[in-house]
């Protein structure tokens, strides 16, 4: 037991080797859940966080993030109405301005 510990070796599984151990029962979405728990943990500041950042010119702390988003989050149960407050939230939108620069040729050029 001495020379396990000495070389690096734990007796005690890890949550990883629980989930390799354990049944093949839905063991892709195990992981995945694990990875990506594991990555949410260790970034604190998000890309996103960055970008909204430079767009206002100075920088929003991490609780009113967490304020902004467990409001925006509870605020609805609507599926389309979440899908856009992640769509602004991580800047997955296109505005109307850059949109007109994309389809260029389009018979309705209106900028809203």
């Amino acid at each position: 037991m001495r020379k396990m510990l000495k070389h690096g070796f734990n007796k005690k599984l890890t949550e990883l080797d629980q989930i390799f151990t354990g049944t093949d029962e839905k063991l892709i979405k195990k992981i995945y859940c694990y990875l990506l728990d594991i990555k949410l943990k260790s970034e604190q500041v998000k890309e996103t966080m960055i970008i909204w950042a430079k767009n206002f010119g100075y920088a929003i702390e991490l609780d009113k993030w967490q304020e902004l988003w467990d409001r925006n989050v509870k605020l609805t149960m609507s599926t389309a109405y979440k899908e856009n407050l992640y769509k602004m939230f991580y800047r997955w939108h296109f505005a109307p301005t850059r949109l007109a620069k994309i389809y260029k040729h389009s018979s309705t050029r209106k900028v809203y």
